[in-house]
C-alpha cells in the first residue's frame, strides 16, 4: 500500500543528468557479466558509475519451484548480458506508476551499482549497500531503488533486490514445499550471493549495511535478529519500519484461500500443493492483480524457524543480552528513523473504508466521525498492538488522542488519528528498537532520525498535512535519480530548490557515512555532528530543509511517548493479569496465595486493584487541570 506513495514521492525531483553509455565486462567467480559505464552529475560534480542490471541471484521459481524456498542460480556459461532490467514480481497494481515494468514469475534478479573508479583499484574495497524496497509485501521492486547516484556520489557499491510478493512469497501450508515467508528466504539468499560475488564488482563482503524503507525497513531488521545470519552483513538501516511493523500473527497454513479460488479441492497438502503449482501464473495473477484484499491476506507470519516468535515477543527476547537474537543484534550499528507523519498513508489505505469515506483523502479533506473513530478504530488499533483489547486501553487512548480545545471537530480528530497512527505503527516502536539497541553493552553505535521535510513538488499528499509522508525521505536517500523518469512520466526540466539539494546531500552523506564505518559522521564530515542515541535522552537527527545545530534534538514527542511507555503499558500489564485471573476463575483454578481476608481477595490481586485505582486516580486528576485550563482560557478570552 505504503508503495503507491512512495513511487509517487519519488517522481518529485530531478538532481543529475546522464550523459553517454559505454559497456564494460566484469570478470566474476560466476562467469563474466557484461554491464554499462555512465556519468551522472551531481550538483557541480561529475561521476563516474557502473551498472550491471537484471542480475539473477536464483533459479525461477516457477513450476515445482513455486512457493517453495529459492535455489541459487548456477554460474554461468556464457557471457551474461547485465545492461537492462529484468521483470519485476508480480503484485498489486495501482494507478500511481507512469510506466509500468515487465511483471513475472521469473523475477528474482539484482542489481549492482558502483563507483568508477573500481576500475583502478583492487576488488573487494568499497563498503556494500543492499536495498530492500517497500510496498507492503504487496508491491514494490527494485527498479525504483536506482543507486547510480548514490553509489558514485557517496562512494559506496549499491545492491538493489527484487523477491516475491503476496501469495507468492508468502503462501503457507505448514508444508516443506510452501512452508511460507519464502520472501524473507529470497532476501537472505540475495545477501548470500553478495557475501559470495561482490568482491568482483569492487565491493567488500566484510563492509555491508543492509537498508530499507517500510516493508523492507520490516525485513530488514528481522534479517538483524535471526541468529543464522552472522557475517552477512554488519549494519542496518531501518527507515520506517521494525518488527512490530510487519508479524503479528502465528495462525498458520493461509493454502486454504488460494485452493478454494482455484478449485484445488484435495484433501491431502501435498495434493493441494501440486495442484497449485500446475496452476498457469495467469490463473494465480487474476486473483490478486486488481484486489487490495486478496493480496493482504498473504504476510509474514510465525513459521517457528526464520521467525519463531510474534514480533512483541521478539522485543521482549532482545531485551534479555543473553539470547542468540541478542547477541546478533547487539553486535551490529544500527540506524533507525521515521517521518514526523507516517501515519498518514493508513487513512487512506487503511482506515478510510471503516470511516465510510469512499473518496480516500481528496475531496472530504478526510472528517473523522467520532463514534466509528472511538467504536472502529480504537479497539483494531488495539488489538493490533496488544494482540486484544480492552474498553480501559481503548478508553485511555481516546482521552489521548483527542483535542480537548474542539474534542467535537472531525477535522482536529482527523489530525490526531494521524498523530495515532504515526505513534502506534511507526514512532514508538522504534523507539522501542532503538532502546533496546542502545542498552546493550556492546561497542556498536545507536543512531535515530525523524524525517519532517515536505517536498517542494509533492503532489501527492493533502495540503492540510503538515509535515513528512510516509517513504518522503527515499528520494533524497536515492538522490532523485533521473532513471525513474520513465517509470513515473515527469518533465525532464524539473528541478529541485537549493535547500532540497542541501538535505540529499547530507542524507548521502550520512547514509554512506554510516554504510563505511558504522558513525555517520565519519569520515566525510559535516557542520552538524550526530549525536549517538541515548536510552534516557533520545537523542536524534531532525532531518528537513532548515538544517542548523538546533537540528540535534532529544525526546521527541515526549508526552505521547510516555503515554506509550507508562501508562498503556501498565494497563496492558494489568489488564493480561485481569484476563488470566478472570480464566481461572471461570475454571476454578486453586490457589495457594495470600489472601486478604477482610476482601476475600488474594494479596497480589489486592496490590493490582490499589494501582489500578491509583492510575484511574491520575486520568481523572488530568482531565480535572484540562478542563480547569479550558474554563479559565474561555474566561480570559471574553474577557
Amino acid at each position: 500500500m505504503e508503495g503507491c506513495i512512495l513511487v509517487c514521492l519519488l517522481s518529485v525531483i530531478n538532481l543529475f543528468l546522464t550523459y553517454g553509455v559505454e559497456y564494460h565486462t566484469v570478470t566474476s567467480k560466476i562467469g563474466d557479466i557484461i554491464g554499462l559505464k555512465d556519468v551522472v552529475v551531481f550538483g557541480s560534480e561529475k561521476r563516474e558509475v557502473l551498472m550491471y542490471l537484471g542480475i539473477p541471484y536464483a533459479q525461477a521459481p516457477k513450476g515445482e519451484l513455486r512457493f517453495r524456498r529459492p535455489v541459487m542460480k548456477a554460474p554461468f556459461s556464457s557471457a551474461y548480458n547485465a545492461t537492462f532490467h529484468r521483470p519485476a514480481c508480480l503484485q498489486l497494481q495501482t494507478e500511481s506508476l507512469g510506466k509500468l515494468p515487465e511483471f513475472s514469475e521469473d523475477c528474482l534478479y539484482l542489481n549492482i551499482y558502483a563507483p568508477g573508479a573500481v576500475l583502478k583499484e583492487a576488488n573487494g574495497k568499497y563498503a556494500v549497500m543492499i536495498g530492500i524496497h517497500g510496498g507492503a509485501f504487496v508491491q514494490g521492486f527494485s527498479d525504483l531503488y536506482v543507486g547510480d547516484v548514490l553509489s558514485a556520489v557517496g562512494e559506496v557499491v549499491v545492491v538493489t533486490i527484487n523477491y516475491r510478493l503476496s501469495v507468492y512469497g508468502f503462501l503457507d501450508a505448514g508444508d516443506e514445499n510452501a512452508a511460507g515467508n519464502c520472501a524473507f528466504w529470497d532476501q537472505r539468499l540475495a545477501m548470500q550471493w553478495v557475501h559470495d560475488n561482490i568482491a568482483a564488482f569492487g565491493g567488500n563482503p566484510n563492509l555491508v549495511t543492509v537498508f530499507g524503507q517500510s516493508a523492507g525497513a520490516v525485513s530488514a531488521s528481522l534479517h538483524a535478529v535471526y541468529p543464522p545470519n552472522k557475517g552477512l552483513f554488519k549494519r542496518v538501516i531501518a527507515q520506517s519500519g521494525v518488527p512490530t511493523l510487519g508479524v503479528t500473527s502465528t495462525k498458520r497454513n493461509n493454502i486454504g484461500t488460494l485452493a478454494l479460488a482455484l478449485n484445488c479441492n484435495h484433501t491431502e497438502i501435498k495434493q493441494i500443493i501440486k495442484c497449485l503449482q500446475n496452476k498457469r501464473d495467469t490463473e494465480i495473477r487474476g486473483l490478486f492483480l486488481n484486489s487490495p484484499l486478496f493480496s493482504l491476506q498473504f504476510q509474514p507470519v510465525v513459521d517457528g524457524d526464520f521467525i519463531k516468535q510474534t514480533s512483541i515477543s521478539v522485543l521482549k527476547t532482545l531485551s534479555n543480552p543473553e539470547s542468540e537474537e541478542a547477541k546478533l543484534f547487539s553486535s551490529l550499528d544500527f540506524l533507525s528513523g521515521v517521518t514526523d507523519k507516517d501515519g498518514i498513508f493508513m487513512l487512506k489505505y487503511f482506515w478510510a473504508s471503516m470511516l465510510g469515506i469512499s473518496d480516500g483523502w481528496t475531496a472530504s479533506d478526510f472528517p473523522v466521525d467520532r463514534e466509528k473513530f472511538e467504536k472502529k478504530v480504537v479497539p483494531l488499533i488495539a488489538k493490533q498492538v496488544y494482540g486484544t483489547s480492552s474498553k480501559v486501553i481503548e478508553d485511555a487512548i481516546i482521552f489521548q488522542y483527542t483535542d480537548w480545545k474542539n474534542p467535537e471537530s472531525p477535522y482536529n480528530r482527523r489530525d490526531m488519528l494521524v498523530d495515532l497512527s504515526t505513534d502506534y505503527a511507526f514512532l514508538h516502536p522504534s523507539l522501542h528498537l532503538a532502546d533496546i539497541h542502545a542498552g546493550y553493552n556492546s561497542s556498536a553505535g545507536t543512531y535515530f532520525y525523524i524525517f519532517s521535510h515536505r517536498p517542494y513538488l509533492d503532489k501527492v499528499t493533502p495540503k492540510w498535512v503538515k509535515g513528512a509522508n510516509h517513504g518522503m525521505e527515499i528520494p533524497f536517500v536515492f538522490a532523485f535519480s533521473d532513471r525513474l523518469k520513465p517509470f513515473l512520466s515527469i518533465p525532464k526540466e524539473t528541478t529541485v530548490p537549493a535547500d532540497e539539494f542541501l538535505l540529499g546531500k547530507y542524507i548521502i552523506t550520512k547514509w554512506t557515512n554510516f554504510a563505511k564505518t558504522g558513525n555517520p559522521n565519519e569520515p566525510v564530515q559535516l557542520p552538524i555532528h550526530w549525536p549517538e542515541y541515548k536510552k534516557g535522552t533520545r537523542d536524534y537527527f531532525l532531518l528537513n530543509a532548515n538544517l542548523t545545530s538546533t537540528s540535534i534534538k532529544q525526546r521527541p514527542e515526549e508526552i505521547r511517548m510516555a503515554f506509550w511507555d507508562r501508562l498503556i503499558f501498565s494497563l496492558s500489564h494489568y489488564v493480561s493479569k485481569y484476563s488470566a485471573v478472570r480464566q481461572c476463575k471461570e475454571k476454578q483454578c486453586p490457589s495457594d496465595k495470600p489472601r486478604l481476608k477482610r476482601f476475600d481477595m488474594e494479596l497480589t490481586t489486592a496490590e493490582d486493584v490499589l494501582i489500578a485505582l491509583i492510575i484511574i486516580s491520575i486520568i481523572i486528576l488530568i482531565v480535572v487541570v484540562i478542563l480547569i485550563t479550558y474554563i479559565l482560557f474561555a474566561r480570559w478570552h471574553q474577557n
